[in-house]
């Protein structure tokens, strides 16, 4: 497959540290060189994204007009699908755009007059810039719809993206890209009036490093401060998720004054505050990430060995998305979920449904381990007594025989 790259992406390839191609890049080549539509399911980490890139760039003519949309359901996921196809776009002298929401419309405007071959984007800001005809839905060949069952998620997004179909051509090669879509293909199919390939990998493709799962159990009243003793923990950097923009919020407050570094990713931040978050937490000047579901698809943050779930979702694939951003193209990692009892009973369906061990974890002396000595669990048990004496007693109502009712109306004779 190498040598049928171009001289230039030969040498990029080597210059990357590639060694070999993934199970889903070899499967997916021939069949969307041949501009048919497919179905793409694989693995998060197994490069996903270079496996509808690579075929799709090489078949793109730099003739100076928009061949290519690629559709994904977050910013955060659309500028790092725009940075590595304007890589491999800029050595085949092809010129890539970025159309997302929060972004200047009439900068992007501008820039799509300098008619770039490849277009990477939003559903919102596509389909608007689409009705007003800055993008040319009859001139694109592919549109490839990126965690097609996120977008599929939110009936708002899914909508704009059925918009955005039916304004395409009914020949256009529309590539559907995702780790967990195998329950959407007869809907994605129903959707496409061509033929589709179906690649479904997962089985087959053995990428992914080691992933270890484990629990630690604590009430959610006191998760901030498991938190802020885990940052204190020695090299330890986790990316941590809630299940509300709301509750992150409040955390994120409670660790900033207790005078924790920390970075923040949701969804009511701005573009520039998410970037910044983004290049703190990467570069090390803070050891967590707190995020929602917005950043458990398709981001790849270098060097993250650590998922934390302050919260634990109720669904199995919200579960296997936020642990594939550890264990990514061969590296280990470990997802480590805070419980309690209801929702360790929830877990422990989502590792039997998913095939994975559970095990549970103590944070001790700013060490993580798997068993507590004899002396730890000790102090522990006294800790426990401790706080069992420490609770208020209720009032003794009963009074003494010889205390007089001050307050008692008296009779009279």
């Amino acid at each position: 497959m190498l040598t049928l790259f171009p001289e230039k992406w030969q040498k990029q390839w080597k210059k990357e540290g590639f060694e070999q191609f993934s199970v889903i890049q070899e499967k997916s080549f021939s069949i969307l060189s041949q501009k048919k539509s497919a179905i793409l399911i694989s693995p998060t980490g197994s490069g996903k994204t270079l496996a509808y890139l690579w075929p799709i760039l090489l078949q793109t003519k730099p003739q100076g007009h928009q061949q290519v949309a690629i559709i994904t359901p977050s910013q955060e996921l659309a500028v790092q699908v725009f940075k590595e196809a304007k890589k491999w776009a800029k050595l085949l002298d092809l010129s890539t755009c970025l159309i997302i929401g929060g972004n200047n419309i009439k900068r992007q405007i501008e820039q799509l007059k300098k008619k770039p071959e490849i277009i990477v984007g939003t559903p919102g800001r596509v389909l608007e810039l689409m009705n007003r005809r800055k993008i040319r839905a009859d001139f694109l060949q592919t549109l490839v719809l990126d965690e097609v069952d996120e977008l599929m998620n939110s009936q708002q997004e899914w909508n704009l993206s059925e918009h955005i179909l039916k304004k395409l051509k009914r020949d256009v090669q529309v590539v559907t890209v995702s780790a967990t879509a195998h329950h959407c293909i007869a809907k994605i199919q129903s959707l496409i009036n061509s033929n589709v390939e179906i690649l479904d990998m997962r089985a087959q493709d053995k990428s992914q490093g080691t992933i270890h799962h484990y629990y630690i159990e604590t009430p959610l009243r006191r998760r901030t401060e498991l938190l802020r003793k885990l940052s204190y923990v020695p090299d330890f950097k986790a990316l941590v998720f809630f299940n509300t923009v709301q509750e992150l919020g409040v955390v994120a407050d409670k660790l900033i004054y207790e005078g924790i570094a920390i970075s923040t990713l949701a969804s009511d931040q701005n573009k520039f505050e998410r970037q910044l978050s983004l290049e703190a937490f990467n570069s090390g000047k803070t050891s967590l990430l707190l995020t929602t579901d917005v950043a458990s698809r398709g981001l790849d943050l270098p060097h993250l060995d650590t998922v934390v779930m302050y919260d634990v979702s109720q669904m199995a694939d919200s579960y296997t998305h936020r642990a594939g951003r550890v264990g990514r193209m061969g590296h280990s990692g470990r997802v480590i979920a805070l419980v309690n009892d209801r929702q360790l009973r929830n877990l422990r369906q989502i590792a039997n449904s998913n095939g994975f061990d559970l095990q549970q974890l103590y944070l001790s002396h700013a060490q993580l381990v798997t068993h507590l000595s004899k002396n730890n669990q000790a102090m522990n048990n006294v800790k426990e007594k401790k706080s069992t004496k420490n609770t208020p007693k209720k009032a003794n109502k009963k009074r003494h025989k010889k205390q007089k009712n001050k307050g008692a109306r008296r009779h009279k004779s």
